[in-house]
């Protein structure tokens, strides 16, 4: 993955987890500045939340996969010389 910024572009790499008690930290590099992100135990339900609602609309969009799109019936309209 890399970084776009208005002085470069920097590759964004995984350097490692810490794990304490109160929280999650992920060590990461972008280009040769130190970074961290950390999420602590409040943040566990907006996480989940985040994460059901994008597994919902996957789900959604492979359950309509199959469908017909609303408003068009069985009939099909061709423009153009079509033969």
């Amino acid at each position: 993955m890399r970084v776009r910024s208005p002085v470069g572009h920097f590759p964004l790499r995984f350097k490692g987890i810490d794990l304490d008690k109160e929280r999650v930290s992920f060590r990461i590099s972008m280009g040769s500045w130190p970074a961290e992100v950390s999420l602590d135990r409040f943040d566990l339900p907006l996480l989940l939340g985040a994460i059901g609602l994008l597994f919902a609309v996957f789900k959604l969009g492979r359950m309509s996969e199959n469908r017909r799109p609303l408003g068009l019936g069985s009939k099909v309209t061709r423009f153009g010389n079509g033969g």
